[in-house]
């Protein structure tokens, strides 16, 4: 495959593995997991284990080094994308649907396609300013149901841990010049989840038990869907990858409406539509 394909499928794996993600995260706290910072510490902690084995297994040991240029990429990528990311998203998801969740996250499109046109020298043109304002429609569809949009502390949360979701690409995409995906999301990982632990610890809010199932199961979805991430930024500009992985949203309403009992009508179906539309233009866009 070429590039282009490659960073299609890619940025469709990223697609399912951030809705499995989201739809685990709302399962474990609907099971009465009550506690999201020092649940996300342990999700991110199990996710950079997947990775690292994933990593050793797939590139050898020695692959595990990376230069000390690309260290600060990783850490900027681990503290924003990472750390900050899972901490605000997490507290946000305990207080919202998945689906509201799945709608106040894809502001991340937005954030990205300016930050990408600040610091990474990316087009930003009246086509691609539509894409993204067609995509927020569909995913303001698919989310809300065509209602207004009822504000919560929640969805406040979530929309920060965009914001930092965003940055977390524009430092990753430097990095992913330098060190391959798999390397770059387990050190990016861990490194969220020895900040979130030391957070944790230093404010005293350090609790237990740990949620070995749960924390295992949201793990692995973590993982996939960084991995798949990073694989398609590896190919893709981080517009592209970013307004692709839009379709998040709709997968993510499918698999709420099947695993978790919410709502799904005409205008959510409407604006699925809109959202695939949309994406197929991007694809041909190639932006």
């Amino acid at each position: 495959m070429d590039k282009k394909q490659l960073a299609f499928w890619w940025s469709m794996a990223s697609v399912f593995g951030i809705s499995a993600y989201v739809i685990a995260g709302k399962l474990a706290f609907n099971s009465g997991i009550g506690d999201a910072v020092n649940f996300s510490c342990q999700v991110a902690f199990a996710a950079s284990v997947f990775l690292f084995l994933a990593a050793m297994f797939g590139e050898g040991k020695k692959s595990l080094r990376v230069s000390g240029k690309s260290i600060k990429y990783i850490l900027m990528a681990g503290l924003f994308g990472g750390a900050l990311n899972y901490g605000f998203s997490f507290f946000g998801l305990q207080h919202t649907t998945a689906i509201n969740s799945s709608f106040v996250t894809e502001a991340s499109v937005f954030f990205t396609v300016i930050l990408a046109f600040i610091f990474l020298g990316e087009r930003l043109n009246l086509s691609k300013a539509l894409l993204v304002i067609f995509l927020l429609f569909g995913v303001y569809l698919v989310s809300t149901g065509g209602n207004s949009v009822a504000i919560n502390n929640g969805d406040i949360f979530i929309l920060i841990a965009s914001f930092f979701v965003s940055v977390g690409y524009i430092f990753a995409k430097r990095g992913l010049c330098m060190t391959p995906a798999i390397i770059f999301s387990a050190y990016r990982t861990i490194f969220a989840s020895v900040v979130l632990f030391g957070y944790l610890l230093v404010s005293g809010a350090l609790v237990f038990p740990i949620y070995y199932f749960w924390a295992l199961v949201n793990g692995a979805a973590q993982a996939a869907g960084i991995f798949a991430t990073y694989k398609a930024l590896e190919y893709a500009t981080a517009s592209y990858a970013s307004l692709m992985m839009v379709v998040t949203t709709v997968v993510t309403a499918i698999c709420a409406w099947i695993f978790l009992g919410e709502s799904m009508n005409v205008a959510q179906m409407t604006g699925g539509a809109i959202i695939l539309i949309s994406v197929y233009f991007v694809e041909k866009a190639n932006v």
